[in-house]
């Protein structure tokens, strides 16, 4: 962009701030090697990434083993929720296609309408709840801007025993992350970061979702390395 552009679509990407990139010079320049290689050079990789899974973790309030780092924020949704291997899955009429496209491959999905306002229908998400092994919501919608009532709805997954995957790529940077979930996504270039990259969070107090979807992660891929 020339200097004079005004760039008004932060909503959907942000550009890469100067900070950012200073913190990704040392892993651009010098320690690019595979983080899974024994040697030394992969093993200074292998330090660098553990650090950025630590602060991760510590402003998610979660254990950095349950940080996982993608390629983006599809990748992050599909891992969330296909890695947990519903049965039922309970996702809202307006998610991204990264969600609905993930939650449509489930063997069965209920998708709960919203009103005219773009609000949540929370009495027909509480009919949809029984019986599901997952259900995943947004935060925030990234096209009318509206904010879930997540406690509301962490509370009936609670009375259900379902796990809850938040979708927060489009909350980042842009509202406290101090709602309860289970499983978290979030990805880079929203906040600023750089593209193609993104994590996916599990709670640790889900072992059986942390262990399938940590088990979808390590699936093995052509040039796969640790992430």
């Amino acid at each position: 962009m020339t200097p004079a552009a005004v760039y008004l679509d932060a909503n959907a990407s942000t550009p890469l701030s100067r900070e950012v990139m200073a913190e990704m010079m040392p892993a651009l320049a010098e320690l690019f090697a595979n983080p899974s290689s024994v040697h030394k050079p992969g093993q200074d990789a292998r330090a660098l990434v553990d650090l950025a899974r630590e602060r991760c973790a510590r402003a998610l309030g979660c254990a950095p083993r349950d940080v996982i780092f993608t390629s983006g924020g599809t990748e992050s949704d599909a891992l969330a929720i296909l890695g947990s291997r519903p049965g039922k899955v309970v996702t809202t009429a307006v998610e991204h296609p990264a969600v609905s496209g993930a939650c449509a491959s489930a063997s069965e999905c209920v998708r709960v309408p919203v009103f005219g306002s773009g609000e949540l229908d929370l009495d027909a998400l509480r009919r949809a709840l029984p019986g599901a092994s997952l259900c995943s919501v947004m935060a925030a919608n990234n096209e009318t801007g509206v904010i879930f009532p997540l406690r509301e709805i962490a509370a009936m997954c609670r009375d259900y025993g379902i796990p809850l995957h938040v979708d927060a790529v489009q909350a980042a940077g842009k509202m406290p992350l101090d709602f309860p979930w289970d499983l978290l996504t979030l990805s880079a270039h929203k906040i600023s970061g750089p593209g193609a990259s993104a994590s996916c969070a599990t709670a640790s107090r889900l072992p059986r979702a942390r262990s399938l979807v940590h088990a979808w992660r390590v699936r093995p891929r052509c040039g796969s390395a640790i992430h």
